[in-house]
């Protein structure tokens, strides 16, 4: 491309970034487009097989356990550690 050549020792590292954007946009583009046939199978494929997997997940169980790591009982000792840190300062 000419005028990338030419744009190349001002722009070069924004050349690039838009080069890899506009190869992964042209991929997407042709697995949806069903242009590349085999790809596009196979993506479809994984597709339908997780959304099987995920509609029998057990996302109740899965929501206890983040929310016992996130806003579990480990929160009353680390309380108590932070205003030990903060009375300390």
């Amino acid at each position: 491309n000419p005028i990338a050549k030419k744009m190349y020792p001002i722009l070069g590292a924004f050349l690039k970034l838009i080069d890899i954007e506009l190869s992964a946009f042209r991929a997407v583009f042709n697995i949806v487009m069903w242009k590349d046939p085999f790809l596009s199978f196979w993506t479809t494929l994984v597709v339908f097989c997780l959304m099987v997997v995920l509609l029998f997940f057990p996302w109740r169980y899965l929501f206890f356990i983040v929310g016992l790591v996130g806003l579990g009982p480990q929160n009353y000792f680390l309380v108590d550690w932070f205003e030990a840190k903060r009375i300390a300062r």
